[in-house]
Parts: C-alpha cells; sequence; structure tokens
C-alpha cells in the first residue's frame, strides 16, 4: 500500500505539480469544445464556465471530465467517440492518475471493510508473589498441590491469552487461547494441562465456536463460558467452559422479556440443559431457571450416581440512581437425591464516581458445578464476578472501593466463611491498588492475609502487570 501511495505521489508530482495552466491556443480549440459539448451533456455547463475563469490544470479538468462521463454513464447518456476519444488521448497521462487514485480509494474501502470483519486482542500477564506463613498439607489446597512450600517463597507467574473474532454483528467465529503457569514454590507449572509439572502450560484452546444473531436474538456454538442467573449459584461456568450451544432472546423495549437456553455436553461424562426466563423492567429484574444434568449411562453405572437438577431465582432492584440490591436462591437435588438450598444476597451502601462500597452474604450449602472459591483459584487476579464462597458455607463478604489520587483505585475486601462440615472458619483481608498504564494495560498491587482456623494461616503480597493490545 506505502509502495503504491509513494508512486501515485510521484505521478502526481511529475504531471501536474511541475505544469502550468492548461495551454489553450488554436490547436486546442477542438479539445475545449468537446470539453463543453460533455459538460452540457452531464449538465454541468456552469460548474465547467467556473473552471475555466479559474485557469484549470490538465488535472483540474481530467478530474472534471471523469465526473462528467460517471454522470453521462449514470444517466445513459451516451457520448460520441468522436468526441470522447480525442478528449481520452489529450488526458491519457492525467486519466492514469486517476485510475490509480480509484484503485488505491477501492483497495483501502476493501480493507477497512476486512478490518471491521476481523479484531483481535493479546493480554500479557506478569505476576510476583512472596507468601510467608503457616501452609496445611492438604489435597484441596490447589496453591501447594498438597506439598507445603518452605515459610517464605516468592512466585513468578505469566499468562498469555490471545483472543480472535472474526465475521459481522449477525454470523462470525471466535476463538481465544490462553496459557499459564508459574515457578518458585517447588518445581512445577499450574498442571492444568495434566502434564509435567517441571514444564511450562502450553496454549490451550479456552473458547471456541460460531456466534449468530441479531439485535433481538443470539445463537452460539461451541466451547464457551457462560452464567445464567444473577451469582451462578444454580447455573455457572465462568471457571470451566462449556460445549454448548447457547440461545439469548429479548423482547419489548421498556418491559424486556429475556429467555437464556443452554444445550450442552460433556463426552466421558453428561448432557446437560438450561433455561432461565427473566422480565427486566427499569428498576426491577427477576427470572427464575432450572437446569438437569444428564448422566452417561456408562459414567452413571461406573461411580453409582444419579442426575443433577435444581431450579433457582434472581432478582435486582435498583434505587438512588446506580445502587443496586440483589440476591439469588437455588434449590438444587444433587447425585445422592437429598435436595439443599442456598441463597446470596447483596447491598450497594454507597456508589458514586469516587466510592463504592457493598457488601454480601451468602449461606450455601451445595454448588452444582466443581467451582474452585476466592481462596483455590490459581495465583492470579480475581476479578468480582467470580463467586466468593465454597460449597457448604456461610458469612458475609464486604467489599470498598475508592478513587485515590493519580487515578490510582483502592480497593479493599473483608471475606469470612464459616465451613458448616469441618467446624472451622476462614477469613480473608485483602487491600488492593490498581493503576491504568495506558488503555487496557494495567498495574495491580495488592495483599491479603489468609487465616484458615482448622490448620494455616499465611500473607501473601502480590505484583502484576497486565497488558493488552
Amino acid at each position: 500500500m506505502k509502495k503504491l501511495l509513494f508512486a501515485l505521489i510521484l505521478i502526481y508530482l511529475a504531471v501536474c505539480l511541475n505544469g502550468e495552466v492548461y495551454n489553450r491556443d488554436g490547436k486546442k480549440q477542438d479539445v475545449i469544445e468537446n470539453i463543453g459539448y460533455v459538460a452540457q451533456l452531464a449538465g454541468y455547463t456552469d460548474q465547467w464556465e467556473e473552471i475555466m475563469k479559474k485557469g484549470p490544470t490538465s488535472l483540474d479538468i481530467a478530474v472534471f471530465l471523469n465526473q462528467c462521463f460517471m454522470i453521462c454513464e449514470r444517466k445513459d447518456i451516451k457520448i460520441p467517440e468522436d468526441v470522447s476519444s480525442p478528449l481520452l488521448r489529450e488526458f491519457d497521462r492525467e486519466f492514469m492518475v486517476l485510475d490509480i487514485q480509484n484503485r488505491l480509494r477501492t483497495q483501502d474501502d476493501y480493507l477497512k471493510k476486512t478490518r471491521k470483519l476481523v479484531s483481535w486482542n493479546a493480554e500479557f500477564s506478569f505476576g510476583c508473589e512472596n507468601i510467608r506463613g503457616d501452609f496445611p498439607v492438604s489435597q484441596n489446597e490447589i496453591i501447594f498441590y498438597g506439598s507445603p512450600p518452605p515459610s517464605s517463597v516468592v512466585s513468578l507467574s505469566q499468562q498469555i491469552r490471545l483472543s480472535l473474532k472474526a465475521g459481522t454483528e449477525k454470523l462470525g467465529g471466535f476463538c481465544t487461547m490462553k496459557n499459564f503457569g508459574f515457578w518458585g514454590i517447588g518445581k512445577y507449572s499450574s498442571g492444568s494441562a495434566g502434564i509435567n509439572f517441571a514444564s511450562s502450560d502450553p496454549l490451550q484452546v479456552e473458547e471456541i465456536g460460531l456466534i449468530a444473531g441479531s439485535k433481538k436474538f443470539s445463537l452460539s456454538i461451541g466451547r464457551q463460558y457462560l452464567r445464567l442467573g444473577e451469582y451462578g449459584l444454580s447455573v455457572d461456568h465462568l471457571v470451566s467452559p462449556l460445549e454448548s450451544i447457547f440461545f439469548s432472546a429479548i423482547s419489548g423495549r421498556q418491559k424486556k422479556i429475556v429467555f437464556d437456553a443452554v444445550i450442552g455436553s460433556r463426552v466421558d461424562s453428561a448432557d446437560y440443559y438450561a433455561a432461565r426466563a427473566g422480565l427486566d423492567l427499569k428498576r426491577i429484574d427477576v427470572g427464575i431457571l432450572g437446569f438437569v444434568s444428564t448422566l452417561k449411562s456408562d459414567y452413571r453405572a461406573q461411580y453409582n450416581l444419579s442426575n443433577d437438577k435444581g431450579a433457582g431465582s434472581d432478582f435486582k432492584i435498583r434505587f438512588w440512581g446506580s445502587h443496586e440490591i440483589g440476591g439469588e436462591y437455588s434449590y438444587y437435588v444433587p447425585q445422592n437425591n437429598k435436595a439443599v438450598h442456598s441463597w446470596i444476597s447483596s447491598l450497594d451502601i454507597m456508589r458514586s464516581d469516587f466510592v463504592k462500597l457493598s457488601v454480601m452474604y451468602g449461606n450455601i450449602c451445595a454448588i452444582p458445578r466443581q467451582t474452585p472459591a476466592l481462596n483455590q483459584l490459581p495465583l492470579e487476579f480475581v476479578d468480582r464476578k467470580y463467586l466468593r464462597y465454597e460449597a457448604e458455607s456461610r458469612g458475609p463478604d464486604v467489599f470498598l472501593e475508592i478513587l485515590l489520587p493519580y487515578d490510582i483505585v483502592g480497593q479493599y475486601e473483608f471475606l469470612m466463611l464459616d465451613r458448616k462440615s469441618e467446624e472451622n472458619k476462614l477469613k480473608r483481608y485483602t487491600v488492593r491498588l490498581k493503576k491504568a498504564l495506558f488503555k487496557n494495560s494495567y498495574l495491580i498491587v495488592e495483599d491479603f492475609y489468609t487465616d484458615d482456623s482448622s490448620s494455616a494461616f499465611y500473607n501473601t503480597a502480590r505484583a502484576q502487570c497486565v497488558f493488552s493490545f
């Protein structure tokens, strides 16, 4: 593209900028008359007279003639050959410049349309941690894989996420690949690929699929993250993507009726079906949902299991401008056929451009999925969209966010889990600072203290830098 533009500039300089006003001597009188005749056919006689008063160059005349030819072609007006041919010979170099210019413009328009069909994003995350304290030897402790590190350790982590979307708003495809690993605590990676812990994870396909739809509905097919409900007590696949068909539809304007449906499958274990119907009003959103997980016959017989099923409801009420109060209830019948009830609620105490204060309380009996709680997720920043609670736990979660000078965002979070089955508590205090570096890139510095009354306490200081392009 740059070479063509450079060639165009050279031709333009050689032909036009060094040229003078078009010479209208007696030999060129026939040319002037032919141009006037073409201008008359196109209805541009007045424009031609204005151009002649200004003393046009050859390129100015060629541009005008090109417009006249286009208008005559559009109106199906035939120009005699004994008129058009001499004009094309007279301004052949100028028409060559215009032709190159038109080709470049056409290519630029094509490239712009192509760029609109394809979008990509690359995210690179680098972290450093210092962990110290008394650590448990537990198979459930994902961070240490059952092997406690020394009393104080430093961990270096990295994450790469590559995203690609292609297509129009009505039909397209998406693909996301992710790599995650860390070093410093023993000698292993995250182990998420089931490979040797002494090596780093390869890039894995995180999400991939096709999506089609309009403003009123969407249909996506493939491996994807999804959630139904406000907090995901019943249907949540934000941690582990599901191979599924997801359908979403909206009808109405002010009173919106929302319907979401999921058909998923785990090749080696179960088929999954879920649906939610909701009503979105100006101030209130409510919804009901249900799901069933049908185990494959071989899998059910091997582990002596039965199908999962459940139902739930959720709501959100907006008040005082942007303040919200919300909650979700889940009725779940797990594989032992003993029904359990779970609920969670949240309240915005203060919400403005400078201060956000919210409190959440959950009473969780069982969660119909294998869900890491906040303290079990990998060593990386955990967004607020993830569930804070484990199965068989209850307790409050307080979250405060303040906008500090130099556009630094300060956050404080206190989480206390009362584990019902083990009769012990987990407390976590988190202080976090977040600073935007440039577009979609930021730096996070945080320190959190975890007190597990069963056997452990530890303090973690963490710094993470995320670059997104």
